[in-house]
């Protein structure tokens, strides 16, 4: 295990060449610790036979062409199948939304990633709720809220909705926490409203311009033909394949797991939504912005991650002064869903009310 602080203080490490960062702490759990060379290299293969996979995916798709067709599935029948007795819908700047308003505490915001839903938080929320007031919900184009008539899906729109669902809850102050996609939103919300912001959790987190090339289902969708094909067909098996990708583990994925995205996914407008988000270039506009936070931050990896690269664990560890850095070196980005809250607790690190990881 390896640790430091943005004090400068660390501790002597039990592995040799450790990863280190400039700010932040960093511990390296489970299976001993990584090297840097290690880090470095993560991914590489993955990423090889991915960019393969992208072109016979993207042949065999343009082939088949509606052989593979795929229907939009109806907003009532969804709603009925995976809105719960928690589950609410208000209407945020014309846009309906679909949130769940769990416990009682210092607010929590859980914002989840790309082509998820909120049904991603559900062990937080099972397991935190009794000491938090947790708020999920789907974003824009995701899950049972579905696509936007305003088109609001760049990074810094999609802030600016979070924080108008928590004014509309009437909640002032809260803690976020976001992964990939979510993760950017995330930090673009403690940006635009820092006095609101307590504390700030991203988990595997984007917002840094990408040194390798996209996923190659999400790379798909924002090409222009293959993405108009995306907007049809979704086999069930693409979907699969990419969660057991995100996972680092496809024992880890069920049926019925692949059946939730997949429905979800083919929630009318949704595909479309995801093709014209993925469409649009990086929001990063607040990137430069980020050396400016002072609110307390925790950056959380799964070294396994070979969508979002470990590496920019390490750049927002640098920028964001007031961090600590987690990374789990045998989980991707997915696995920490389960496991992540009660490890926290362990350790003893994890929200109060004043403000403060403690």
């Amino acid at each position: 295990m390896v640790v430091g602080n943005s004090g400068g203080k660390t501790h002597p490490p039990d592995v040799s060449d450790p990863v280190t960062f400039s700010q932040g702490q960093i511990v390296l759990l489970e299976k001993g610790g990584l090297s840097r060379a290690a880090i470095c290299s993560m991914g590489g293969c993955f990423m090889k036979k991915r960019i393969v996979a992208a072109v016979v995916l993207a042949v065999a798709l343009v082939s088949a062409g509606f052989t593979l067709y795929t229907p939009d599935l109806g907003r009532t029948d969804l709603e009925a199948r995976y809105a719960n007795t928690d589950s609410k819908f208000v209407e945020v700047d014309g846009l309906r939304m679909h949130y769940r308003d769990q416990g009682s505490g210092p607010a929590l915001l859980l914002i989840h990633g790309s082509n998820a839903s909120l049904h991603t938080w559900e062990g937080w929320v099972k397991e935190l709720s009794d000491d938090f007031r947790i708020i999920s919900f789907d974003l824009p184009g995701h899950g049972l809220t579905g696509p936007d008539a305003k088109k609001r899906y760049g990074w810094i729109p999609q802030a600016e909705l979070a924080g108008r669902l928590m004014e509309a809850l009437d909640i002032e102050r809260f803690s976020v926490a976001g992964n990939s996609l979510g993760g950017a939103i995330a930090w673009n919300l403690a940006v635009l409203e820092p006095e609101r912001v307590e504390n700030l959790i991203l988990i595997d987190s984007i917002g840094y311009p990408r040194e390798e090339p996209l996923p190659l289902i999400l790379r798909a969708y924002g090409t222009p033909v293959l993405g108009d094909v995306l907007t049809v067909v979704t086999p069930r098996a693409a979907i699969r394949d990419s969660l057991e990708s995100v996972y680092g583990d496809p024992q880890k994925v069920g049926p019925e797991m692949v059946e939730l995205y997949h429905d979800l996914n083919l929630r009318e407008g949704n595909r479309q939504a995801t093709h014209e988000r993925l469409s649009l270039a990086d929001d990063n506009d607040h990137l430069n912005k980020l050396a400016s936070l002072q609110v307390p931050t925790l950056i959380l990896w799964g070294a396994k991650d070979t969508w979002v690269h470990p590496k920019y664990a390490g750049y927002f560890a640098r920028d964001i002064k007031n961090s600590d850095v987690i990374i789990y070196d045998d989980l991707g980005m997915f696995r920490w869903r389960k496991r992540l809250p009660g490890l926290l607790r362990m350790r003893g690190r994890f929200l109060c009310s004043d403000g403060m990881f403690v």
